[in-house]
């Protein structure tokens, strides 16, 4: 019998022991709550807002101007017919003449981006500050022409930008002043401009829920 209590007391020891490990793990990686009804439900009235949502989004240069610009080169390399008087007959000799050729042509425009927005939640509210952010332009998918650079930047979104007053609505704004200069190594442009639209929120600056890219391409008039 006595060896059967000093059994017991020496299981109950070991008990004891792995309860004592234990108890830190459970502690600090759970936490237990009765029910779910013991859960602090959310009040009335308030919910979750959902950002708005870029369904798709397109970008167009729309050209103001261009100029071209010439090189003028001159030299003996004009080969004319010469009437040889000593001779009496017509001679090909080289003479002197000046050629102009074509070095680059200076393109000048705005870029017009034009998103469809799912705005469940009136983010595109001026009260809001609504912008769409153009991120620095990136080489177009699958593209070998040369890069349209385009640097980042802000643009304000005015009431005459949006058109639409339900929750799917759409958003025009333009990047002024691009200046694209076309040359015999560059004969089209393209980029991919990422997208997003930001605005302010209690004075915090929130984002869409997703970023969309758009694709635009250039060539030469």
């Amino acid at each position: 019998m006595a060896n059967s209590g000093r059994v017991v007391s020496h299981r109950a020891r070991l008990v004891a022991m792995c309860l004592a490990a234990l108890l830190p793990l459970l502690g600090g990686c759970f936490l237990f709550v009765g029910d779910t009804a013991d859960l602090i439900p959310m009040p009335e009235g308030v919910t979750v807002l959902q950002p708005p949502q870029i369904t798709s989004c397109d970008a167009t240069f729309i050209r103001r101007d261009c100029d071209d610009f010439y090189e003028t080169v001159c030299g003996y390399f004009c080969r004319r017919r010469w009437w040889n008087f000593g001779l009496g007959i017509w001679e090909w000799r080289w003479g002197y003449c000046c050629y102009k050729f074509w070095r680059y042509t200076d393109c000048w425009g705005d870029i017009s981006i034009k998103l469809s927005v799912h705005d469940p939640s009136d983010d595109l509210d001026l009260d809001k500050a609504p912008r769409v952010r153009v991120f620095d332009s990136e080489p177009a998918p699958g593209s070998g022409h040369c890069l349209l650079n385009v640097s980042r930047t802000d643009l304000p979104i005015a009431s005459t930008d949006i058109t639409g007053s339900g929750v799917d609505k759409t958003v025009t704004v333009t990047v002024r002043n691009v200046k694209v200069r076309f040359t015999s190594d560059c004969q089209t442009f393209a980029a991919s401009l990422p997208l997003r639209i930001v605005f302010e929120d209690c004075g915090e600056e929130m984002a869409s829920l997703n970023e969309c890219r758009a694709t635009i391409q250039i060539t030469k008039p």
